[in-house]
């Protein structure tokens, strides 16, 4: 069984985006109103974790894709506790 978490983090290109992972493996991400990258309690999450950049999402993305594991796109079995994004 598979978890979908998120965290708050910091990218290169990005700034602050909200983070999708499946067991610590980035797939996506969302793009953070400027209203909430400035909120204390969001930079202190985000600064915490190191910093990501956009490609390595995409790649561990596709990665993810390529095994038939892409939580978004394939059938897999996730956590009760899972966070997906609201896309779904």
């Amino acid at each position: 069984m598979y978890k979908v978490t998120a965290k708050h983090i910091v990218t290169d290109s990005d700034g602050i985006v909200k983070v999708y992972f499946l067991n610590d493996t980035p797939f996506t991400f969302d793009i953070l109103d400027d209203m909430i990258k400035q909120d204390e309690a969001i930079i202190d999450e985000a600064i915490h974790w190191p910093t990501l950049s956009i490609e390595e999402i995409h790649q561990k993305s596709a990665y993810l894709l390529e095994e038939g594991l892409h939580p978004l796109l394939n059938s897999v079995e996730l956590h009760p506790e899972s966070i997906l994004p609201d896309i779904l």
